[in-house]
Formats: structure tokens, C-alpha cells, sequence
């Protein structure tokens, strides 16, 4: 069975069934065979007749946003005027006039960023051979505007067999394949078609291949298509005979579909006609797709001359090495990262040995769903659904990553880069209070450091934007500032308006931890001195200046930030009205923690703590004086307190919630992605430890009483907080709910709709219950030292529901029972192989470790736990240990 394919026996019916290709700038959504949207209204068998007819791959270019390539200046002009009196209205209690002073003064003007949009549709009809039942001058439209009125009578069309269509993970390739028979009576034989579609990296170009058992049996007509009011013109036979270009986006945007025959098809015939490329009695047809913006070339004449020579190149390979060597090329490029990391869960012989390897994806999860809801149903067969689904899905996050971000390309947006509207939800922009940062989550963990580079560069984007919003917002001369919001050009103003979001200033800062993430992962220190270490401390010396000083109601002065807000949330005040602008809510401070421990550690390993540099103040981010002004504002944040339901505080005061079941789980940012104060703090008493961690729980048992978890991305948040907890039964079950009533037919994350931060969360999450890693201290590293100085601690399979008492026949989540984990990776620059096996005879035994296998890039020291069992590995770089027979 394979743990890396998507398999469906039918068309794709809509978007959220289509299977997405990508490489990182060029990505496409393959229905294999599916009528445009418009025409899902008609009857069934209108349906069913387009379905076979018309063949959609839409597309996507990461750079093409709504707009000019300028960024605006949409800072409003009123902010700074009214900062202080918003915060005494705050600070007086006055929330409503508060949050109406805010709307006013500090709305982005305009309101809104920019869009990210759809590069159009490519359309193919497929014109079958009158013997196969295909009719011919039957006018069926390819553009969606045009109507069903032409149509003279019902077309005859040919039922397919065999009908597959396919995503294999490891080789970033999409097949379709189908046969069909003659008419009855007919001396023409069955033909058998097969499609395959890949986005290749290398070549950076959309690439189709349709091919026939039988000479001929290929006739086609392709359009590209995009909406009128965003094409500026069609250009056929252009750049030459057997292609056609189209322009839009006020002459931003670009794109050229070609054309190519394979040599050997000499009664095939080619033509545009009009803005149609025209194939007759084919045999091989290779369709080859380019686009190009002015984000990434400038000007007109520079993109267009880019498009072309790329697409001609593309030709001349083609002809040079053939089609089948470019789609392995592509596909060894693809692995080279893929293969990295992987995880394979469940019974393993029985897996491979199963006659359940063909079920489609559609009925795995129609029957795992059934399952999950009747606890009666065939245990054993919800069970290898199980192991299937969690590490296919596991390897699809990590796919996805790569197909979405690649060095050099856009970071991750809400989609990815797959979004088929020209307006979508929410603008596909950057949404930076949780969801890209979560597209991020497993980056360093499941082996993908090299796809974490466009988000560091979208942050070196935002510091100009930044440092402008926080100068004419703030009034702050140093640092910069990004709120819950930016798109491609770093804008940093408060987006859309709306008060349980738009206001919040952290957003920066969060995306900056991100930073220390991978240089804690890495320990590339020339990482940390170049481009992280600059970024993050620019970030905290925003704070510095825009923190202000309120009372505590014990008299306690501390910093906080405000107006700001608890992601998204509501808090009821005692009068009865609802208030979301507020003073210092609990994310906010425990953002600032972790930024600025991570400042201060960063520039003690950087050696900066020993320089006499003369400028020695806060602008100078390499001073004394700089950091211990970091030191000193970190002593004086809110710390996390407990509130009358045992929970942990959401804002400053213990504030009823009027939707306690929220999405949003900011309070417990410290549990995860955050580790500095709860996991990495040498100053906090390990009761006081306990004390919060019981409270995490106690908080998210409340969000779930109430509802929580109820859209995808949240609820694989709440599967990586289980996750640090230890929660082995807890993890599993939100896994199986996750599965269950949050993913699309094509396993994309159902928020709904369609975020695909939530598949990139289950990623980390299930990555997070297999492995764990926390340094025991960086206050004594040394830049020069480093391998002498630290010392991570890895913990196996911390939140794998891994022991008998959990993988007994009868328990649902016992598919964990079995597994492989190839290649997850540790602070510390270590790479971890493990398997294991439950002794299903001793009831209340744990997994048997059968191989424990870590790799040591940077050679520094570790302890590795698994329950009681421990061992200490002094190590090289590049060293492979062999750790099995101290956990036999």
C-alpha cells in the first residue's frame, strides 16, 4: 500500500476535489476531466456529458496580486494624534469609544491590502472519435460565459472504463488515465488514454502530456482562459505558430500556453484558430504552460522577453532529451526534498499484504468517517484507514510545503498558491495572527529547512513598510511593526477594519520567532548573524518605544501593549457589553517574552555581549545598552496568571468570554509554537511549571466543552498543544476528528473553506507526538563554542498513543500500534530515524523501540529519553549513532 499516492476513480467535480501541482511559483489544480463551475447547475446529464468533454487545469502564479507592483502608503494620517487618548479611553474603561477612535484613526486608507488572484484556466475539449460515440459537430462552449443555447441535441458520449486519476507525493506527478470502448457493432478498438501533469521546477512551466494506445485517436481544442475585466489582450500565434499568449493585470501579468507534437505524428495537424489551438488525429500531444510577472522582471519588455525564452528553451529540451527525461528530471528535483522525511503508521505486513491498496481516497474517507461516528463498525479495517490516512496526510503536508515554497518563490499564503478566485476569502493575503506561521510549523521538524526561506524573505520585505507604519503610527524612530495582516509588497498597516483582528501589532513579531526556529534547528550561525539576528532585533526595538506603563491591581507597574487585541476574540464586560480592543492581552506578552529571550540569547552567542562598540544606546542593536534595555522591559511584561475557572488568562483582566468555544486559542501561545517561557526557562520554578501547564489544559478542555476546534486549522492547533502536553489519547482523538469532519475530497484543510494552514498544522502536530526537542540552556553558549556549550534533550514518541493500553484491537486509535519515522529533525541539528512495535501481551506495556537511529549535522551533545529510559551521545559532525540497544 502506498502511503504517498491520492487515488480517486472519477473526474474531479469541483475545486475542492481537484489535486494541486506545484513548484513552488507555478502551481495547478488537475480535475482530469471535469465542465467549468457554471455548468455544475445543469442536470445530471448535462453534467455527465461535459464532464467528459471538457478538461479544466487551473492556475496559479505566486506573484499575481490585484493592483499596481508599488507599494501604498496607507498609513493613516490621524494615528499618531490619537494613540494617547485611545489608550486612556482603554485604560478608563471606555471600550466602546475606544474601539470607534481606533476604526477612525487607525484604519489603513484605503482599508484593504491587496488580493491575491487566479493566473486563469487552461480548457481542453476532448474530441472523441465518432466510433468511440464522440460526436464531433456537436457545439459544446469552452467559455464559461457562453450559454447551452447552441446546442442542436444531445450528444452521445462515451461512457469511460477503468477510470483513474492520481497524485504520486514522491514524484510530484498527477496521471489520468481511462479506456474507451468502440460502439457497439464497431470494428475499431478500444483506446486507452492517459494524461500526466507536473509542474517542474527546473524548467518553470506547467507540463502536460495526452497520449493514445491508438494513432490518432487525439483531437483537442485549448484555450487559455481568465476572466474578461482582467485581460488586457490575446495575442494567437504568438510567440509563434502553435501558441497563444494572454496579457492582463493593466499589462502585469503574462501567460503563454504551447503547443507540441510529437515528431513521430506525421497525419497529426496543428492550427490556431483565433484565440483556440486547434490538435487533429493526434497520437502525443505535450501542452507546455509559462507565466511571468513584472513583480519579478520589472517592466513589460522584460517579462515578456523572460516568458518567451523560457518556453522556447523548454521546446528545444524537449526535442533534445525528450519528454521523458524532463519529467525525471523534474521528479528527482522534487525528491530530493521529499525524501528527506517520511512516516508510515499501522500494521505493516498487513498493510502491504491488503487488498485495500485501490481504494479511492472518497471511500476511505466516507468509510473512516462512518467508523469514527459508530464505534461498531469493522475496528479493523477503521483501523488501517487510519494508519493510511495519518501518514499519507502527514506526507501530503510536507508535499504541499514543497509544491508552495520553494527558495526564491513567495511564501505560503492562505492557499498556498492554489486560489481559483480573482477575489477570494479573506484575499489569500498573508494572514499573520496565526495561519502563516502555521503553513510553517513543520518546516524545520519534518525536514524542510530550505522551504522556510520565503517566509524570511516576505519579513525582510515588511522591515521598510514596517518602519514607516510604526514611525507614523506610533511615533517610534527605531524598529519596525507589521499588524494581522500583509501581502507580497509588505504592507504593515491595519487591514480591513475589523476590530477583533486588524489592530493587533504583533504580527511581526511572531513571524519573526520563525528566525530563531530554523537557527535553532540548523545552528548555522552565519544564518543567525546575517539574516536573522538584524530582522529579530529590529522587531524588538520597535517594542521598546511603543510599550507603555499601566498598574496592576496590586499596584505592580508593567508594559504592555495597546490598543491591541486577543486574536479574533470577544471579552464581555461586567456591565454586559462586549469589547474586543484591549490593553495587554496574554498572547501579546508571551510573544514579547520569547522575542525578546531570543534577542538576548542571540546576541550573546553572536559575541556582541564583548564589544566596545561606541555607540552604545538603543539604536545600536549590537550595544550593552540595547540588550539590557531588552533585559529590563522583559522583567517588567505581564506574566501568565490563572483565572477563577482554573484557565489561563486570555487579557489582562479575568474577562468573561461570550464565545468560549473560539477557534482561537491565543492564551496558550507559550505552549506551543512558543517554548521559551514554559519549556527553556531557567528562572521559573518547575511548580510553578506545573501549575501553568494543568491550567493549558483546564483551557482547552473548556474550549472544547463549548464547541472549540471546530474549523480545520484549529483543529490541528489544538492536535500540536496536545502534542507538548503529553496527551498520547487526546492527540489521537483529535487526529481522527480532524480526518473525519475537516478535509476536502482532495485532503486539502477544510476551515471551510478551503486554508491550507490546517494541513500544514496536522503536519506538525503528528511530527510533534513522534519526536520533541528543547536546548537545556543558551544563556552560556558562546558563537565560537557552540558545540561545547549546548546540549538538547530529545524526547521518542512523547504524544504517541503508542502503549497497549491505547492499541488493543478495540481502540480506535490503534493504529499507532506499528510505525516508521524516517528523518524528523531536532533542535540541535540532529536527524532522527525510529520504529516501533506494541507487545500486545503486556496489556500496560509501552511500544518496543525496534531501531533508534540519529544523525548529528553539527556534532554537539544530546540526551535522548524515551519513558525512563535515557542515554547521553556525545557526537560528530556528520556522525550516524546507532542508539537501538539502550531502549531494548
Amino acid at each position: 500500500m502506498s502511503f504517498n499516492k491520492l487515488l480517486y476513480k472519477q473526474p474531479a467535480s469541483n475545486w475542492d476535489e481537484a489535486l494541486p501541482i506545484g513548484n513552488g511559483r507555478l502551481g495547478a489544480m488537475v480535475f482530469g476531466g471535469l465542465v467549468v463551475d457554471q455548468l455544475q447547475v445543469l442536470c445530471l446529464f448535462f453534467l455527465f456529458v461535459f464532464t467528459h468533454l471538457i478538461s479544466v487545469l487551473q492556475l496559479n502564479e505566486d506573484s499575481v496580486w490585484s493592483g499596481t507592483t508599488a507599494l501604498i502608503d496607507r498609513n493613516n494620517p490621524s494615528s499618531l494624534s490619537h494613540l494617547q487618548e485611545i489608550r486612556d479611553l482603554l485604560t478608563a474603561g471606555k471600550i466602546q469609544e475606544a474601539e470607534a477612535l481606533t476604526c477612525l484613526s487607525m484604519g489603513g486608507i484605503p482599508e484593504t491590502q491587496r488580493r491575491y488572484q487566479s493566473l486563469g484556466e487552461l480548457k481542453i475539449r476532448y474530441n472523441y472519435p465518432a466510433a468511440l460515440g464522440g460526436q464531433n459537430d456537436v457545439p459544446i462552449p469552452i467559455d464559461r460565459h457562453n450559454s447551452l443555447s447552441g446546442l442542436r441535441r444531445a450528444p452521445v458520449i462515451p461512457v469511460p472504463s477503468n477510470y483513474r486519476r492520481e497524485l504520486d507525493l514522491s514524484l510530484a506527478v498527477s496521471n489520468v488515465s481511462y479506456t474507451l470502448a468502440p460502439l457497439e457493432g464497431s470494428s475499431f478498438e478500444a483506446v486507452h488514454y492517459e494524461r500526466e501533469y507536473f509542474v517542474s521546477e527546473i524548467d518553470q512551466a506547467v507540463i502536460m502530456r495526452i497520449s493514445a494506445s491508438k494513432l490518432g485517436a487525439v483531437s483537442l481544442e485549448i484555450q487559455l482562459y481568465r476572466d474578461p475585466s482582467y485581460i488586457e489582450e490575446i495575442r494567437s500565434e504568438y510567440p509563434d505558430t502553435t501558441s497563444v499568449t494572454l496579457v492582463g493585470n493593466s499589462r502585469n501579468v503574462m501567460s503563454t500556453v504551447k503547443v507540441i507534437l510529437d515528431r513521430n505524428d506525421s497525419q497529426a495537424l496543428i492550427e490556431v484558430i483565433g484565440r483556440t489551438v486547434v490538435v487533429k488525429d493526434a497520437t502525443l500531444v505535450t501542452i507546455v504552460i509559462g507565466a511571468a510577472t513584472t513583480f519579478y522582471h520589472n517592466e513589460y519588455a522584460t517579462m515578456e522577453k523572460y516568458l518567451f525564452q523560457q518556453i522556447k528553451s523548454l521546446d528545444e529540451k524537449l526535442a533534445l532529451i525528450g519528454y521523458e527525461s524532463v519529467r525525471k528530471q523534474h521528479s528527482e528535483n522534487h525528491g530530493i526534498l521529499f525524501s528527506k522525511a517520511s512516516l508510515r503508521l499501522g500494521c505493516l505486513k498487513r498493510l502491504d499484504d491488503s487488498e485495500d491498496f485501490d481504494v479511492s481516497i472518497t471511500e476511505r474517507l466516507l468509510r473512516y468517517s462512518k467508523h469514527i461516528s459508530d464505534p461498531q463498525i469493522e475496528e479493523n479495517i477503521e483501523g488501517d484507514d487510519g494508519a493510511f490516512l495519518t501518514s499519507l496526510l502527514f506526507n501530503y503536508g510536507r508535499y504541499l510545503l514543497i509544491c508552495c515554497s520553494r527558495p526564491g518563490t513567495q511564501a505560503a499564503n492562505l492557499q498556498g498558491i492554489w486560489n481559483q478566485h480573482m477575489d477570494p476569502p479573506w484575499g489569500s493575503r498573508f494572514t499573520i495572527n496565526i495561519n502563516t506561521q502555521m503553513n510553517y510549523w513543520p518546516a524545520e521538524i519534518a525536514n524542510l529547512s530550505e522551504c522556510h526561506y520565503p517566509l524570511f524573505d516576505l519579513l525582510e520585505r515588511m522591515r521598510v513598510p514596517g518602519r514607516q507604519t510604526a514611525k507614523k503610527m506610533y511615533g517610534v524612530d527605531f524598529g519596525f511593526v507589521a499588524h494581522h495582516n500583509t501581502d507580497i509588497y509588505g504592507d504593515c498597516v491595519p487591514s480591513d477594519e475589523w476590530l477583533p483582528a486588524s489592530f493587533w501589532p504583533l504580527g511581526a513579531a511572531w513571524l519573526a520567532t520563525h528566525l530563531w526556529e530554523r537557527f535553532e534547528f540548523t545552528l548555522d550561525t552565519e544564518f543567525l548573524k546575517e539574516k536573522a539576528y538584524p530582522i529579530l532585533a529590529e522587531c524588538a526595538q520597535f517594542f521598546l518605544g511603543y510599550l507603555f506603563t499601566i498598574k496592576s491591581k496590586d499596584g505592580t507597574e508593567m508594559l504592555v501593549t495597546g490598543p491591541s487585541s486577543s486574536a479574533e476574540n470577544t471579552y464581555a464586560l461586567p456591565s454586559g457589553a462586549w469589547g474586543t480592543i484591549c490593553l495587554g492581552p496574554s498572547m501579546d506578552s508571551q510573544i514579547l517574552f520569547e522575542l525578546f529571550t531570543i534577542v538576548i540569547e542571540a546576541h550573546k552567542i553572536l559575541g556582541y555581549s564583548k564589544s566596545s562598540d561606541s555607540l552604545n544606546d538603543i539604536s545600536n542593536v549590537r550595544s550593552s545598552k540595547f540588550i539590557s534595555k531588552i533585559k529590563e522591559t522583559r522583567d517588567r511584561l505581564p506574566k501568565p496568571e490563572i483565572g477563577k475557572h482554573g484557565q489561563i488568562m486570555e487579557w489582562f483582566e479575568d474577562h468573561e468570554e461570550p464565545e468560549p468555544g473560539h477557534r482561537h486559542i491565543s492564551q496558550l501561545w507559550m505552549l506551543y509554537p512558543g517554548k521559551k517561557y514554559l519549556f527553556e526557562n531557567t528562572h521559573i520554578k518547575e511548580s510553578e511549571k506545573e501549575k501553568l501547564l494543568e491550567a493549558s489544559e483546564i483551557t482547552l478542555l473548556r474550549r472544547l466543552s463549548h464547541g472549540g476546534g471546530h474549523t480545520g486549522w484549529s483543529r490541528a492547533w489544538i492536535i500540536n498543544l496536545y502534542s507538548r502536553l503529553q496527551k498520547r489519547s487526546e492527540c489521537a482523538k483529535h487526529i481522527q476528528q480532524m480526518i473525519a469532519n475537516s478535509m476536502y475530497p482532495n485532503l486539502f484543510d477544510k476551515h471551510p473553506p478551503f486554508q491550507i494552514d490546517g494541513n500544514f498544522g496536522f503536519t506538525s502536530g503528528v511530527a510533534e507526538m513522534l519526536v520533541q526537542s528543547n536546548f537545556v540552556t543558551f544563556e552560556n553558549a558562546d558563537f565560537g563554542n557552540l558545540r561545547d556549550d549546548l546540549h538538547v534533550v530529545i524526547l521518542l514518541l512523547p504524544a504517541a498513543p503508542t502503549n497497549s493500553s491505547h492499541c488493543e484491537l478495540g481502540k480506535r486509535d490503534g493504529w499507532w500500534a506499528e510505525g516508521r519515522a524516517v528523518g524528523l529533525c531536532t533542535r540541535g541539528g540532529f536527524e532522527v530515524t525510529i520504529s516501533w512495535e506494541v507487545d500486545q501481551k503486556n496489556p500496560n506495556g509501552k511500544a518496543k523501540l525496534k531501531e533508534v537511529v540519529l544523525k548529528s549535522k553539527k556534532g554537539i551533545s544530546c540526551t535522548v529519553r524515551y519513558f525512563e529510559k535515557s542515554v547521553v551521545a556525545k557526537t560528530e559532525v556528520g556522525e550516524v549513532r546507532d542508539l537501538t540497544k539502550y531502549f531494548e
